[in-house]
């Protein structure tokens, strides 16, 4: 199987040489890597040709003629690569030696996977560990459960982090093009759970480096979580609802997108119901009836016990305190 990286840059020549050093010098080396750059400002540009010179293996940079934002840059670079299975790549993490070599042989022994997905540990600037495990500390999530058919996680917040992420052509095929509404990881992986298999894959396979990400991944504190629905409480409960419609919108693609596709698997009943309940909240909230808490067990099925009464209250605080 031929091995293609997709690498998004943009005005990152601090970190740049160092993360493409961790992807060329792999233990199973990538047959292809395809960088496009969204219009650095800086010395991206060159940091890339410097430390790319020597490598002999198929590499190509594009540079967008206008800013296209991350995820449209994403997508392009996706479609430029030839390989049966594409890795993202981000600009500024590090890639552990054997990264590459572990998801391919899942994909190799196991046909019926369509994407991987690992752990990532999270970092400082100068690579010190500041989380151990970007799944525990920032997501939440527990691969054992997600193994085990319990995929409620997946519904309430996106779960797989793009750059430690790889998946079969056919899922890109099946999601192009990404949906405005949608981040391209999240989208990935919803389309990847439609179509086939998904192994969440229990190692710390790249070091992910908060500095300057666009979608930061260090844990939320709870006194920030105070700060931030005490300081600006309108807002956040305007944000609150937006993202229940943009949640609906994202399911609606997705099952626009599921009646075209063949060997459709059980997820797409999953996704319609999970649908269903998010347009009973929209509704409830946009009329201030209070009908949906009564729903209750609604919310611990899809959410559990701790995340359901979160958003029960959310719900409940947008509905009495909205004009």
């Amino acid at each position: 199987m031929m091995n293609s990286i997709a690498m998004c840059t943009y005005n990152g020549e601090k970190y740049i040489k160092e993360q493409l050093e961790s992807i060329i010098h792999q233990s199973l080396p990538p047959d292809e890597i395809i960088i496009c750059d969204d219009g650095s400002n800086d010395h991206t540009i060159s940091a890339i040709k410097e430390t790319m010179r020597g490598w002999r293996g198929s590499w190509k940079l594009v540079q967008n003629e206008k800013n296209l934002g991350y995820k449209k840059n994403f997508q392009k670079a996706i479609s430029l690569c030839q390989g049966d299975i594409i890795y993202l790549s981000d600009q500024d993490d590090v890639w552990d030696l054997h990264k590459m070599e572990l998801m391919n042989q899942i994909f190799v022994e196991c046909p019926e996977v369509v994407t991987v997905f690992h752990d990532a540990e999270l970092v400082d600037e100068s690579l010190h560990v500041l989380y151990p495990s970007f799944w525990r500390a920032s997501l939440d999530f527990d691969y054992r459960e997600f193994i085990a058919g319990d995929y409620r996680k997946v519904l309430d917040h996106n779960v797989m982090q793009g750059s430690a992420s790889a998946f079969r052509r056919i899922v890109f095929e099946k999601a192009s093009p990404f949906p405005e509404e949608a981040v391209h990881d999240e989208w990935l992986l919803l389309v990847s759970l439609l179509i086939g298999k998904v192994v969440p894959l229990p190692k710390q396979l790249l070091k992910y480096r908060q500095a300057n990400n666009v979608i930061g991944g260090l844990p939320v504190t709870f006194s920030e979580k105070v700060k931030k629905w005490g300081g600006s409480l309108r807002s956040a409960l305007v944000q609150h609802q937006r993202e229940i419609i943009r949640r609906v919108c994202v399911l609606d693609e997705l099952m626009g997108r599921a009646e075209s596709c063949e060997g459709v698997s059980n997820f797409s009943n999953l996704f319609k119901c999970y649908r269903s309940f998010l347009m009973l909240r929209n509704s409830c909230i946009t009329h201030h009836n209070v009908k949906v808490l009564g729903s209750f067990w609604n919310y611990v099925m899809y959410y559990r016990w701790s995340y359901g009464t979160k958003y029960v209250l959310k719900d409940l605080l947008v509905i009495v305190l909205s004009d």
